[in-house]
């Protein structure tokens, strides 16, 4: 697993929709990545060509597209390029917000290769394995008392911890945001009782 700290990705929900299978995101992100490069060289086209409607269904779909794989900062940064197409701002402010963009989806494509070098392999280094377990500590302690806090390491960590604890994430991650923090706490438990096995 690399690191996948300030993408601008919201992996929570990722692991939701890929149902805690992080090789599964990993495609979906890649698709996206894909086909998000078309929809901004489509984007630059229909402004070249004066069709600012069209120009905005294309910012749209991309903006659609970003929020379903939970890349929020693209999906931001569309939104905004969706405003300056309708308030008509000079295309060299387009061009710069477009510009935005790519830089987002280029650090996206660069973690996707370097998950890829890596063999595409959801295990875990050493010391990836150990801020696992103590961010699985936390969480056990957090979870037991009830804490609220529960739901933002959850949603810190939710790579590391779809990686180490698979499936069980998935679980994990709806009881915590529906505050069932007693079930949660036996997902948990039950997890790393399967790990040991």
């Amino acid at each position: 697993m690399s690191d996948a700290e300030g993408l601008g990705i919201d992996f929570g929900h990722g692991l939701l929709i890929a149902h805690g299978k992080l090789d599964r995101y990993q495609d979906l992100l890649r698709e996206f990545v894909d086909e998000s490069a078309r929809d901004i060289d489509q984007i630059r086209q229909q402004l070249a060509a004066e069709s600012a409607a069209t120009a905005r269904r294309a910012c749209h779909s991309l903006k659609g597209a970003a929020a379903l794989v939970g890349a929020v900062r693209i999906q931001a940064a569309v939104h905004r390029l969706e405003q300056s197409i309708e308030t008509a701002t000079t295309l060299s402010d387009v061009e710069t917000a477009l510009q935005g963009i790519e830089r987002e989806r280029e650090a996206i494509a660069a973690y996707l290769r370097t998950a890829a070098q890596a063999g595409g392999s959801t295990r875990l280094t050493r010391e990836e394995e150990v801020k696992a377990r103590s961010t699985v500590a936390m969480l056990a302690d957090l979870l037991g008392s009830g804490d609220m806090r529960s739901n933002q390491l959850l949603n810190a960590s939710a790579p590391l911890l779809g990686a180490y604890l698979g499936n069980a994430a998935v679980s994990l991650q709806r009881q915590v945001e529906n505050f069932d923090y007693e079930g949660a706490a036996r997902t948990l438990e039950e997890a790393l009782a399967a790990r040991q096995r």
